[in-house]
Formats: C-alpha cells, sequence, structure tokens
C-alpha cells in the first residue's frame, strides 16, 4: 500500500483477517465491536459457514466463517467482528457477526 500523500491522514479501512490466508478490508464504520472468545450459540440444520449465532445487546445475530464459506476448513472462533452493513440506501442496519483469527488492523 502507498504512503499517504498527507502524513496526517488516516487508514479508513481495517484489514481482517479469516485465517487460512484470507484477508479483507471493510470501512472503518463498519465494525462496531471485537469480542475475545465469543460465546456462541449453533443452530442445528444450518451451512458450514453460518452454525452459529451471537447475543449481543439483546440482539440474536448470524455468525460468519468466511473461511468455510469461501470453501476453506471451518475455524476455532478466537475474536468475532461485530459488523453494521445495509443491503441498500436508506435501509435501516444490520448486524452480523464474523469470525477472525487475529484482531484486525
Amino acid at each position: 500500500m502507498a504512503a499517504p500523500k498527507n502524513p496526517e491522514e488516516r487508514p479508513n479501512a481495517w484489514l481482517l483477517d479469516f485465517g487460512q490466508m484470507l484477508r479483507a478490508a471493510v470501512g472503518m464504520r463498519v465494525l462496531l465491536q471485537i469480542i475475545d472468545q465469543p460465546r456462541l450459540h449453533p443452530v442445528p440444520c444450518t451451512p458450514a459457514h453460518c452454525r452459529s449465532v451471537y447475543s449481543w445487546q439483546g440482539r440474536i445475530m448470524p455468525v460468519v466463517d468466511m473461511a468455510a464459506l469461501l470453501g476453506h476448513e471451518p475455524q476455532t472462533p478466537r475474536l468475532l467482528a461485530i459488523a453494521g452493513y445495509q443491503e441498500s440506501p436508506g435501509e435501516a442496519p444490520r448486524l452480523g457477526g464474523l469470525l477472525l483469527s487475529t484482531a484486525p488492523i
């Protein structure tokens, strides 16, 4: 990544590590919280990439294992990123969890 032209500029994205050499960048405002050693609740009869939910601030949200979604081995959760997103402009924000191998940078 090229150095910022203005030394006062800050990066505007987090780099997420999903394990197994899988990484993605998301906007700074997408991540709401990082949970260490989350207590996940299994959901039977669900796909390998979304086998659990997490209770956060009174809401139940799906937890996605991006490694499994992309065809790799499911991972053992160590960190959970709580993410907010919208499917279209003006829509109420939705929440979800992403399993991470290491803390975002």
